[in-house]
């Protein structure tokens, strides 16, 4: 009998809204594109009620509040002019995807890169034109192409942006072609790199530094959801995924 009491109990709280064996925690900063325009939502979580702030706009400050169920939130948006849009998302693999609807009529889903899992965060620094926020955290490769088009396989790459200016770049697997390369070299290859980084428009400008001096160089970048492709100048091509 006290076994099978135990065993609720378990089960009672593996199946409870709080329980982070069955959700992600939703706390903290997002940034992204609803519509057309670059947003920020700060979301705070208590047991399954939420409660947060939504950019608009860049600007207009709005207050969101509802609920969250298995990863999956739902509430409203109260505009300046006292207006009320409905919000619905999903939290999958740290970001949000969500959808507007007002007066019935939903907008296509978007996607929100988590910024920070903090609430508490300079939402300024998500308005500059210099570091994307869109850009901000871990990414790792799952496709990369060389300059002649071919495919380079069994290689792996990670890239982590940060708010402040700062890239690093770590290889966790070398590709097999230059796996004896990498043997012959008194160098360590997966060694973490530091470099700056900063965006113009849709340039992914890099800046390292060397004995000799700094070393700069730039692609195009694009993101849809949770993918970054980078296009080198050479013809190389790059996809990552967010993680």
């Amino acid at each position: 009998m006290k076994k099978m009491k135990f065993n609720l109990l378990l089960w009672c709280f593996l199946i409870s809204p709080g329980s982070q064996l069955f959700s992600q925690k939703i706390d903290g900063v997002y940034f992204g594109y609803i519509v057309s325009e670059r947003n920020a939502l700060i979301l705070k979580s208590s047991e399954s009620s939420l409660t947060g702030t939504v950019y608009l706009n860049k600007m207009e400050t709005c207050i969101f509040a509802g609920t969250i169920l298995n990863n999956l939130l739902t509430g409203t948006v109260r505009l300046a002019n006292g207006k009320e849009i409905v919000l619905e998302g999903e939290l999958v693999n740290n970001s949000l995807i969500v959808k507007l609807s007002s007066n019935g009529i939903p907008s296509k889903k978007e996607f929100l890169n988590k910024i920070s899992s903090s609430a508490k965060y300079n939402i300024n620094k998500l308005f500059t034109e210099k570091q994307d926020p869109m850009l901000f955290g871990r990414w790792e490769t799952i496709k990369e192409t060389d300059s002649n088009g071919i495919s380079i396989k069994d290689g792996k790459v990670v890239l982590e942006f940060d708010g402040s200016g700062i890239e690093y770049v770590q290889i966790i697997n070398l590709p097999d072609k230059l796996k004896e390369i990498g043997a012959s070299l008194n160098y360590n290859p997966h060694k973490r790199i530091e470099m700056r980084w900063t965006t113009d428009g849709s340039k992914l400008h890099s800046t390292m530094k060397l004995p000799q001096g700094e070393k700069s160089d730039y692609g195009f970048y694009v993101v849809k959801s949770d993918t970054l492709s980078i296009y080198a100048t050479n013809g190389a091509v790059t996809i990552y995924k967010k993680k």
